[in-house]
């Protein structure tokens, strides 16, 4: 799911997260790979960067819990588009308290699939892994 769950708003997130619990069977096991808000809360603003002859700018900027970014792509013959995401960010022990509301235990948190290595406001991504 990556980072799709938290398109939605609040409730519907613990509806989803709700459903998935009652999917599972005993023991049975939810991965999530979502955005970190701790990195989001010092990693606000605008880069540029060019792939394949394509510029990027990226805007991001959090408002409550809420992360929005906006995409504009252009090339030498003008602006070529524009993309607009905003999605509910939560912290590693937000996401767990949530879990654990609905009935999951938390496992696991870490960063980079490296289960080594906690979230941290240094990193954007994070994997949380909660069992039935």
């Amino acid at each position: 799911m990556w980072q799709s769950f938290c398109y939605f708003g609040e409730e519907t997130n613990q509806e989803i997260l709700r459903q998935i619990y009652h999917k599972l069977t005993p023991g049975g096991r939810f991965v999530i790979d979502s955005y970190n808000r701790e990195y989001y809360e010092q990693h606000q603003g605008s880069t540029r960067q060019e792939i394949n002859g394509i510029s990027i700018e990226a805007s991001t900027r959090l408002q409550g819990q809420r992360l929005h970014t906006e995409l504009r792509y252009s090339d030498e013959d003008g602006e070529r588009g524009e993309d607009h995401f905003d999605w509910q960010l939560y912290t590693p022990a937000e996401f767990c308290a949530l879990a654990a509301k609905i009935g999951f235990t938390p496992l696991l948190t870490c960063t980079w699939s490296d289960g080594k290595k906690a979230p941290s406001p240094d990193v954007a991504r994070m994997q949380i892994v909660l069992e039935k």
